[in-house]
């Protein structure tokens, strides 16, 4: 029906004997106020409609918006021609091409919901980027998605470093949560574990000072060594030494602590005091990050260490 409209204002407009309207004062007062009304209301349709995932909604709010366009343009038209301009031709193009676009855009819209379209790009990005910020996934391996209606259906490939399947259904359902209250509509969400072999193990160190000397505390070390470790050579791949952002922080810097490091997604903490019991410890074990405790006085030694006994067990 849209096109079929367009087709007939391009008839009247260029196949038949142009006449020069007879403008009045209450017209040019009145066609205002009838392009702010469809206007005004097809902008309270459209948020209803994005509120509430709707195909129909969006489409009817569209076809109000192109009244209120093509509305505009009539204004213009009757303008010039009271000052003896006639561009009613030229106007009734771009009305024209204002209900063509309108009417493509309509079908092309029903057509991605008719087949199951994929999710735009912007929502498969947001649905990847909340996934990988779970502290218990180690890697994203694959997100698709798909419309049907006014719903939405999630499929997603995760890497767990979690090897308890209670704890892994837990971080499941945690992930799930947040892709539902962060993407509405969801119908349905697949969350697929998928195997990730490792090459890489990232370890995290209460420090000192940037030289490496190891802290006897956790949440009020100033510091913390980052070091990425080949698990084939184990060869240092690399190494930093970054800020604890909750250094002075006055309560609960262990557990901020303990939920930032999961954020820089490290698979081992290395203490020379045990943390078992406390909030940390929690933090860490439904993140799948292992815990270890060492003697050692410096990064350094600690790693000259781990490289002797890696050598001991045959893996360098």
């Amino acid at each position: 029906m849209i096109f079929f409209t367009a087709y007939e204002i391009a008839s009247s407009a260029f196949l038949e004997t142009a006449e020069t309207p007879n403008v009045d004062v209450w017209m040019l007062a009145s066609l205002p106020v009838t392009m702010a009304i469809p206007l005004a209301f097809s902008h309270f349709e459209l948020r209803v409609a994005r509120r509430t995932n709707s195909p129909a909604l969006t489409a009817d709010a569209r076809e109000y918006r192109v009244h209120a366009y093509t509305t505009g343009l009539a204004f213009a038209a009757l303008l010039t021609a009271w000052f003896d301009l006639p561009l009613d031709r030229i106007a009734a193009l771009f009305i024209m091409l204002a209900v063509i676009k309108t009417g493509w855009d309509l079908i092309a819209d029903a057509f991605r919901v008719l087949l199951d379209a994929s999710l735009d790009a912007a929502s498969l990005s947001k649905i990847k980027k909340i996934i990988v910020t779970d502290p218990a996934v180690s890697e994203v391996n694959w997100v698709t998605g798909r419309n049907a209606g006014r719903f939405r259906f999630v499929e997603a490939g995760v890497s767990l470093r979690l090897a308890d399947l209670a704890k892994a259904e837990i971080a499941l359902t945690r992930i799930e949560t947040a892709v539902r209250s962060a993407l509405p509509h969801v119908e349905r969400i697949l969350l697929h574990l998928e195997a990730h072999a490792s090459t890489h193990q990232r370890y995290a160190v209460p420090v000192n000072d940037l030289s490496g000397t190891i802290s006897e505390h956790f949440g009020e070390a100033p510091y913390f060594a980052l070091v990425t470790i080949d698990r084939t050579s184990g060869a240092i791949e690399e190494q930093h030494v970054r800020a604890n952002p909750y250094h002075k922080a006055e309560r609960a810097k262990g557990l901020r602590v303990a939920e930032w490091l999961t954020e820089q997604k490290v698979d081992r903490v290395v203490l020379p005091k045990c943390l078992e019991g406390r909030g940390p410890a929690h933090v860490f074990d439904e993140a799948g990050v292992d815990i270890e405790s060492t003697e050692a006085h410096t990064t350094a030694e600690l790693f000259a260490e781990s490289g002797a006994q890696d050598q001991k067990k045959g893996r360098i």
